[in-house]
């Protein structure tokens, strides 16, 4: 007998199954088939890292660094830009308060006035 547990029940109610709905589910005896053949096939073959493979020209290979030293090399750029973006908007008025110059002008001729 399937018995549904507290995932099966949520993933459910998620679904708009209501709690009258469910309730006749767990009641209902639903033996588990034998007919249906378990495949255990084995997974094919993946090659341990996707990125480098024999028959694809890297630009690690191309320059005779080790793949760790260009990876390492790329994370240390990324540091570097994100550093400089964020000392750029540390700067940077982030309010959206921009002076109006027609506010500045108008001050200006009521001083003469």
């Amino acid at each position: 007998m399937a018995k549904l547990n507290f995932g099966d029940i949520i993933a459910l109610a998620k679904q708009g199954y209501k709690p009258a709905d469910i309730k006749e589910l767990m009641a209902l005896d639903i033996p588990e088939s034998p007919e249906a053949p378990e495949t255990t096939e084995p997974p094919a073959e993946v090659p341990a890292d996707p990125e480098v493979s024999d028959d694809t020209a890297t630009p690690a290979k191309a320059t005779g660094q080790p793949v760790e030293d260009t990876k390492d090399a790329e994370i240390e750029a990324l540091r570097a830009k994100v550093s400089e973006l964020q000392k750029t908007n540390q700067t940077t008025d982030q309010s959206g308060n921009t002076p109006d110059p027609q506010k500045d002008l108008d001050d200006i001729v009521r001083s003469f006035m």
